[in-house]
């Protein structure tokens, strides 16, 4: 495919994608489906509202029907989706991405993330306009049906006091709301413009709320990214949890008698263990919330997650919930003293910036040094995969002995800017 990446379109706003990319979008929807109904939000990134306009301007120019719900978090699709019996849904954000970024993500009627046969067809019918025997209608919402499905599953929160880190981005009234809403005394950071979405804070920068925690001698932080998809977390320590611990702390609660969740190749082999111990399988899956989800459905699983805060609870909703997650695992905290015990093994990651993640990846040389550094790190795993919303080449050691662990990663990330280096 020429535009849809892992995760959807993503790129440098109103370069990729500009609003005739946009429009394009929308419009290629009313190919697939005539005069669809379809849901629409975005995150706070100032780009997401001309690109917006843009995909629904196309939608209508079709005949297809919109219900533009504005600023909410991505999950929020999911729902609003079934409720509404929609075609299809439409998400304008770039996840964790800077601000300058942004991108389009595209929901079918299910509220799951279109697959490629999917968006291979989307693709082929962008730029061959299409119009409607009508014009199609656009319709501002509000989010209050999404915001009434979270206070469902909030429970009594009234003794808790909460960190709450929005990352600048779409859970900046949402998740504030419902949490006051159940009674918790909430401090919140990252609650500014969009200009500085996922700007040292958030879920790629948790530490800043890891230190409001230990400051205002609260129970418990969350840190959400920019479309609020992903949470970690932290307790009252500031004691920093990733996806991993939160998956299994939800393992713990929701298979209690043991069962078989659903990782990724990330997943700390420590998790893996600590699950085992409780007679819980953990299946790897490729990285990608969507391929999370895939594998749920494939083996009935009804749990599953990834490092980076995706929590998937494919009973509840088709879509990784970061507020969603942090709501259960406040109410958790009611009925257990600690959170989390796992005893993880060291994790290096390191992001080597390429031209051409195709041409390094298959390079024979670097499936040599592979299997060399392999054998050297004993009984630990090595991972090198291209990103799928970044042109950079991803790097994951894990091992049992830290020092062994980082010294890996270094060799690894200096081998691959040596292999890019000599295509310059």
């Amino acid at each position: 495919m020429n535009y849809f990446g892992t995760d959807g379109i993503r790129g440098i706003a109103h370069k990729f994608p500009d609003c005739r990319l946009a429009y394009a979008c929308g419009n290629a929807l009313c190919a697939l489906k005539n005069q669809p109904k379809v849901v629409l939000c975005r995150d706070t990134r100032p780009s997401g509202t001309p690109l917006s306009h843009a995909f629904a301007a196309g939608v209508t120019t079709g005949g297809g029907n919109v219900s533009d719900y504005g600023v909410l978090p991505t999950p929020a699709v999911s729902l609003l989706i079934q409720r509404e019996r929609a075609d299809f849904g439409a998400v304008i954000s770039a996840s964790h991405n800077p601000a300058e970024y942004n991108g389009i993500k595209i929901f079918t009627e299910t509220g799951e993330k279109a697959e490629d046969p999917l968006l291979e067809k989307l693709e082929s019918a962008f730029f061959t306009t299409v119009h409607g025997d009508t014009d199609g209608s656009y319709t501002a919402c509000d989010g209050k049906e999404y915001l009434a499905f979270l206070q469902a599953h909030a429970g009594d929160l009234s003794d808790l006091r909460v960190v709450l880190d929005c990352a600048n981005g779409a859970t900046v009234d949402v998740a504030p709301a419902v949490f006051e809403r159940a009674g918790a005394t909430v401090s919140v950071i990252g609650r500014g413009s969009g200009k500085f979405i996922n700007d040292g804070c958030g879920a790629l920068h948790p530490q800043k709320m890891s230190r409001l925690v230990v400051a205002t001698k609260s129970d418990l932080g969350f840190s959400f990214d920019g479309d609020g998809d992903r949470v970690i977390a932290c307790d009252a320590s500031g004691n920093i949890l990733d996806g991993d611990d939160i998956l299994y702390v939800l393992a713990r609660h929701f298979l209690p008698k043991g069962g078989t969740v659903v990782g990724t190749v990330q997943t700390n082999g420590g998790v893996v263990q600590s699950l085992a111990a409780r007679n819980v399988e953990l299946l790897r899956a490729d990285v990608g919330d969507r391929y999370v989800l895939a594998m749920l459905k494939r083996t009935g699983a009804t749990l599953g997650g990834e490092s980076s805060g995706h929590i998937l609870l494919p009973s509840i909703l088709p879509s990784g919930d970061g507020v969603l997650a942090a709501l259960l695992l406040s109410s958790l905290l009611r009925t257990e003293n600690t959170l989390c015990e796992i005893e993880k093994y060291a994790q290096e990651t390191r992001n080597v910036p390429v031209r051409d993640k195709v041409r390094v990846l298959g390079d024979e040389k670097l499936s040599l040094f592979l299997e060399e550094e392999r054998r050297k790190l004993s009984g630990g795993r090595i991972i090198v995969r291209a990103s799928g919303t970044e042109p950079v080449i991803r790097i994951l050691a894990e091992g049992k002995n830290r020092r062994e662990t980082e010294e890996c990663a270094d060799r690894l990330e200096a081998y691959i800017f040596a292999l890019c280096e000599k295509d310059e």
